[in-house]
């Protein structure tokens, strides 16, 4: 039989608040897994206040820092979803990023040897990581070591991928004059040969798949592949199946998103109208996808709103914005574009017009993002 919306919501409500009281009375004694579980239900549907995941955070950072939990005792896919997790919940801070990232580095360091499907867990985990936080470079050193020594066994197309757009989003492409980033850790001339292999690798497996099977894959696979293909582009990467891989790749279409224009972005266009700006365009397409507001000629303004940031605690600062919307900024910037971003929350703080158009000025002329 199935519930009306309000039925299961009220269902949903009555869990929760079951559990919250036991967890305040320590009823019973749950296990990692089992608040690993409730963490899953509750982000798969939707629901659960603020104070159920800062309860479920607190208890799941408890089990990461604890050093008898380790790879052996649970299974590295049980981290997939814990990842997972961080991603689908904007209300998790950066010390739940922080300790999934110190316990992988940690159980890492004690294995020599890794199964193909450890391996390539750990590879969806770190992607996972990086696209919402930010990802250890000590960590996808050591992952590199193991993929050198495994000579890609058992690692499908869609982790490779994975793993390049990664290192990709962590390393600076300094043959290219453009602003740092500060997840960029990583300088490509110290990990060039690394590059090398895997491109090679993600290569060899485009080929085998065939460019017709490409196209059915998922629309967020065939965009991270053409974002690979515009870094790998610019990197200066001395390696003869770049020109032919960047070109297969520009041939990859993603389904087209229908661009919704934000309030936010509503005001700030007002706004520049009474700065007498107003050749800009609004949602206009520029090599991946729209951007919100394009100024010619080579001038990108993006609205962020809550989904772009690290967790709830947050400044609005670069540095909080996400490794998707980085590798955004970062692939605009490489060919010549300069971007700059306005937080929601900043905007709504800023109050009358002489007060924005002074933001906005400061952010055109006075920053680098």
């Amino acid at each position: 039989m199935k519930l009306e919306k309000s039925e299961a919501a009220n269902i949903i409500n009555g869990i929760e608040i079951r559990l919250l009281k036991e967890f305040s009375a320590n009823k019973h004694s749950f296990s990692f897994e089992d608040y690993l579980k409730i963490l899953v239900f509750f982000t798969q549907q939707n629901s659960g206040s603020i104070k159920l995941y800062f309860e479920l955070e607190n208890r799941i950072v408890n089990y990461l820092k604890d050093s008898e939990i380790t790879f052996d005792k649970v299974p590295i896919r049980t981290f997939g979803k814990l990842a997972y997790s961080s991603i689908m919940v904007n209300s998790l801070n950066k010390i739940y990023y922080n300790a999934l990232n110190e316990f992988i580095l940690r159980n890492l360091k004690t294995r020599t040897t890794l199964e193909p499907k450890e391996l390539t867990d750990l590879i969806d985990i770190n992607y996972l990581l990086a696209r919402k936080y930010n990802v250890q470079t000590e960590t996808l050193m050591l992952m590199l070591k193991h993929i050198s020594a495994s000579q890609f066994t058992g690692i499908g197309l869609e982790h490779i991928i994975n793993l390049v757009w990664t290192l990709l989003l962590k390393t600076r492409i300094t043959n290219v004059k453009y602003n740092k980033l500060p997840i960029e850790d990583i300088n490509i001339e110290d990990i060039s040969e690394e590059l090398k292999m895997l491109i090679t690798e993600l290569n060899k497996k485009m080929i085998e798949r065939g460019l017709m099977s490409l196209e059915k894959m998922p629309n967020s696979t065939k965009y991270r592949l053409k974002q690979i293909g515009l870094v790998i582009a610019k990197a200066n990467i001395d390696l003869n199946v770049v020109s032919s891989l960047t070109s297969t790749l520009s041939t990859l279409k993603a389904k087209d998103q229908k661009p919704e224009v934000s309030l936010v972005q509503e005001d700030v266009s007002i706004v520049l109208k009474v700065m007498n700006i107003t050749n800009f365009e609004m949602e206009k397409e520029i090599l991946l996808g729209p951007v919100d507001i394009f100024i010619p000629p080579n001038f990108i303004m993006e609205i962020n709103g809550p989904s772009h940031f690290i967790g709830y605690d947050h400044d609005c600062k670069l540095e909080d914005l996400d490794g998707k919307t980085l590798m955004k900024y970062k692939i605009l910037a490489l060919y010549n574009y300069q971007v700059r971003f306005i937080p929601y929350k900043t905007w709504y703080e800023i109050k009358g017009v002489t007060n924005r158009m002074n933001y906005i000025s400061e952010k055109m002329y006075l920053h680098p993002y």
